[in-house]
């Protein structure tokens, strides 16, 4: 077999050039410490390694998602916790207020300070984050959720939506609360029924908060406690106008027991005054906090306007609780969220700790086994430039 001169010196460049590729492979290798230089070098690693980044990289995101979710709450917390302290307040007001050595002089100073504390609450209310965005406006971060207008009311114009932010691959937190269901929806009276006196009364009598003793009985029914005579009283369901009790004999503080009920009406109520039984309602805290404030202005002058007042501190005593207990409750489900991004973001670090090893094992550098084959490419490339050296000086020229 004869060959040719032209491709013995091109097979011995190829096979130069090939050794010099492998040697310049197994240096870069070394240089950047990784095995898979690309795709190539092991088709298989890469697709795996390719599922590593990308679970890595959802792990990154979710902690960027849990240390802002984190913040916002810690945030709100701080928040409510100021909350809870300024709706306290009012109610030591309302204590102080209703105490009958004050002259209504002295309630009105005291209902200075209870709007105050409306516009105080107000402000709470409509706090922000770091970025900016209102806590308690739901979906409408960029839009001031608590409005208050001259006459003390407070319109809610956020939304009740909620933002979620996913911190793992089937977990989602809440990162705030809507305004409306930390202070709007809060249920008055005692959670079940609101016991009301008519503003028309004129008698001294001061009722209570009552209780459902039966709700089988009661089933949400509005009711009127009706006084028909001194000393006897009806009881009417609202809603078809027919007696539920009549003729009931009344004296003052004893337990009134009716129609899955139980209330207590203190002083002497005079004929025609009534006491309303109706379902519970939601009750802002802002509005508690208008009317408590409108109560102290007004003051009292009689028997029976003290009595409407006593009914009325009464009242902002029971809702004042209520909002409180609000504030517990959503302080306590913080406290659970913020609980639950702790221990999410151990098991996060868990995962990435164990996403990172398998990375590691991938592409990661064995630098002994790489020092030895940078060894065996040098002998390989020095053995293929000598050989060709020598080999290219077997010709007719290097005999003459």
């Amino acid at each position: 077999m004869r060959i040719s001169t032209a491709h013995f010196f091109e097979s011995g460049k190829q096979n130069i050039h090939a050794r010099q590729a492998d040697l310049m492979r197994v240096q870069n290798q070394l240089g950047s410490g990784k095995r898979l230089l690309a795709a190539a070098d092991d088709p298989a690693a890469t697709q795996r390694l390719i599922g590593v980044d990308e679970a890595l990289s959802r792990l990154s995101q979710f902690e960027r998602n849990a240390n802002a979710t984190s913040a916002r709450l810690s945030i709100q917390d701080s928040l409510l916790t100021s909350a809870s302290g300024t709706l306290q307040r009012v109610r030591e007001l309302v204590l102080q207020g209703r105490s009958g050595t004050l002259s209504n002089a002295d309630r009105r100073f005291i209902a200075t300070e209870v709007r105050a504390r409306l516009e105080e609450l107000v402000q709470i209310a409509n706090g922000t984050d770091a970025n900016g965005d209102y806590l308690f406006a739901g979906h409408s971060g960029n839009q001031t959720p608590f409005q208050l207008s001259p006459s003390g009311t407070v319109a809610f114009v956020g939304d009740q939506g909620v933002r979620e932010m996913p911190i793992s691959d089937g977990r989602r937190i809440a990162d705030a609360d809507s305004g409306f269901s930390v202070f709007q929806d809060i249920r008055g009276g005692n959670g079940r029924f609101a016991l009301l006196a008519h503003t028309a009364n004129a008698g001294t009598g001061v009722v209570d908060a009552g209780e459902v003793t039966d709700p089988a009985v009661w089933a949400g029914r509005s009711l009127d406690v009706v006084f028909s005579a001194p000393g006897t009283m009806d009881v009417i369901d609202v809603a078809t106008g027919t007696p539920v009790a009549t003729g009931m004999a009344f004296n003052t503080g004893a337990a009134i027991e009716v129609a899955g009920v139980r209330l207590r009406i203190t002083g002497d109520p005079s004929t025609s005054d009534r006491f309303e039984i109706r379902p519970s309602q939601a009750t802002p805290a802002f509005d508690t906090l208008r009317r408590t404030a409108e109560a102290l202005e007004s003051g009292f002058s009689d028997p029976a306007s003290q009595a409407a007042f006593n009914n009325a501190m009464n009242r902002s005593l029971l809702d004042l609780d209520n909002a409180i207990e609000r504030i517990l409750e959503v302080q306590t489900s913080v406290g659970s969220r913020l609980n639950a991004i702790d221990t999410q973001q151990r098991i996060n670090e868990d995962v990435k700790l164990q996403l990172e090893t398998s990375r590691s094992g991938l592409e990661d550098l064995d630098y002994v086994e790489a020092s030895i084959r940078l060894n065996q490419q040098m002998v390989a490339l020095q053995a293929a430039q000598q050989a060709f050296v020598r080999t290219s000086e077997l010709n007719l020229f290097a005999l003459l």
